[in-house]
C-alpha cells in the first residue's frame, strides 16, 4: 500500500499557537462574534500551559503552523497494521461517509485500497451531496 500523507488533522485535538503544544478532551464553548469588524470574540479557548490562543489540529493548506505528530503516528499504525502479512487474506470495506466531490483527498484515501491489487476492496460512498455527472 503507498503511505497516504495528506491526513487533515482532528477538530477533537487542539494545538497552542504560542507554544506549539498539542492538547485533547479541551471543553470548548460556542464562539460568540461580539465585534465583526474588529474580528473579536468571547471565550476563546486558552492553553493550560501558557494560556496562549488554541486553534483546532487541523491542517490548513499551506499550514506551515500545523503539528502532525498525532496525526503522522496515526497513520503510521494503520500502515503496519495493512503491512502485516495475515490482512492480505482478507478482504476489505471501505465506508466513507460525507467525502462529497468537494473532498478530493478523503476520497483519494478510499481509491487507495480500491487501485492496490494486493486487496479484495469494497467501496461503500454514502454523500449527502449529488455526484456530479461527467
Amino acid at each position: 500500500m503507498q503511505k497516504y500523507t495528506q491526513a487533515k488533522g482532528s477538530l477533537f485535538d487542539w494545538q497552542c499557537k504560542k507554544c506549539a503544544v498539542l492538547q485533547s478532551n479541551i471543553k470548548v464553548d460556542t464562539f460568540f462574534m461580539l465585534d465583526r469588524i474588529r474580528g473579536l470574540a468571547e471565550r476563546v479557548p486558552q492553553c493550560k500551559k501558557c494560556g496562549g490562543v488554541l486553534r483546532p489540529n487541523i491542517n490548513m493548506r499551506n499550514d506551515f503552523d500545523w503539528i502532525e505528530t498525532k496525526t503522522s503516528d496515526q497513520l503510521d499504525r494503520m500502515q503496519k497494521f495493512f503491512e502485516k502479512d495475515g490482512i492480505r487474506k482478507h478482504s476489505l470495506t471501505v465506508l466513507e461517509i460525507g467525502a462529497g466531490p468537494v473532498q478530493p483527498l478523503a476520497r483519494e484515501f478510499a481509491e487507495i485500497f480500491l487501485k492496490n491489487e494486493r486487496y479484495r476492496c469494497a467501496l461503500i460512498r454514502i454523500n449527502p451531496v449529488k455526484e456530479r455527472s461527467s
